[in-house]
């Protein structure tokens, strides 16, 4: 019987780790205590190797720290954070001239892309990945000029997510999303949004619409799109009819049952472009799990891929 050959661990001579400490910070998750078993790993693993190690705290370093990343031609920038830090490390790199690999150590609060490129969490299996894994080219889209990967909505979730402080999100992580959801079903939701859809308006006027370009929202909870993938060039626009107290509810349950696109009142759309428009000033727009802009937005892919290990 042959045996198969044993696969080349991949090397590295140069290595940037970017923390975000206030990454996923709350009562339940120890971030620090698994970087550091992390940059241990990497230590051991890659002892010839240039090992660069910083710690910020906010979006705007880890730009900083990214930008330095890449003038210094690391040969792979290791994200530690969640989807914010992600998005906007990868914003930095996509606009770069020198292309490094990406790869995302989750330590979020849900760490959505993360689960969409299958990153384990556990530390040794991560640092497999890192030596062993594949290479994908992730398209990202851009909303109002901003890069993001994975999720966007405008509508019932935007509106929850502007409701949250950055204290309440430290302290209770993504529990505090259900406390503040819950507390908007006792009044009528009425708002609704024009939406054109690449170049076409929509016949109707949705109160809320999420934008796809991977299979899940939210973490590993909730699947609502099997067939997409972040290597696609294209994404999905769900549009939401109605959304009364009780609707809204229902969308939820079917959420959680993976039932939710079979609802009469929910629509699904392929698209390269998307605008969305309303009378309602000021209306928050979520990309990644964060308030991005308000509303009115424009949602493209993106010309190129930025490419991750895997």
């Amino acid at each position: 019987m042959k045996t198969l050959p044993a696969r080349a661990r991949r090397e590295f001579n140069s290595i940037f780790v970017v923390f975000n400490m206030n990454s996923g910070k709350n009562m339940f998750n120890d971030g620090l205590g698994r970087v550091r078993r992390l940059l241990k790993g990497l230590r051991s693993m890659y002892d010839q190797a240039t090992i660069n190690f910083v710690c910020v705290d906010t979006f705007a370093d880890v730009c900083l720290q990214v930008k330095l990343a890449c003038d210094l031609r690391a040969e792979v920038i290791i994200v530690a954070g969640g989807d914010g830090s992600l998005r906007v490390a990868s914003d930095m790199v996509y606009s770069s001239e020198y292309q490094p690999r990406l790869m995302v150590f989750p330590v979020g609060t849900v760490n959505l892309v993360a689960h969409e490129l299958n990153i384990p969490v556990d530390t040794e299996a991560w640092l497999e990945k890192l030596a062993y894994g594949e290479e994908k080219l992730v398209y990202p889209m851009y909303i109002n000029g901003s890069l993001f990967l994975s999720v966007a909505g405008v509508g019932f979730d935007s509106y929850v997510i502007a409701q949250v402080s950055a204290e309440e999100k430290q302290q209770l992580g993504r529990a505090i999303y259900m406390v503040k959801a819950g507390s908007i079903f006792k009044s009528t939701w009425t708002k609704r949004f024009k939406v054109f859809i690449d170049d076409a308006e929509l016949p109707e006027q949705p109160a809320s619409v999420l934008v796809m370009h991977g299979q899940y929202y939210a973490g590993t909870y909730y699947k609502i799109m099997p067939e997409a993938r972040l290597s696609d060039e294209f994404f999905y626009v769900i549009t939401f009819n109605r959304a009364v107290a009780t609707d809204v509810m229902k969308h939820m349950l079917q959420l959680v049952a993976g039932d939710l696109l079979n609802d009469e009142n929910v629509n699904v759309y392929k698209a390269k472009k998307l605008s969305v428009s309303t009378t309602e000033a000021d209306f928050p727009v979520q990309a990644d799990g964060d308030v991005v802009c308000t509303l009115p937005v424009e949602i493209n892919i993106a010309e190129r891929g930025i490419w991750f290990i895997v």
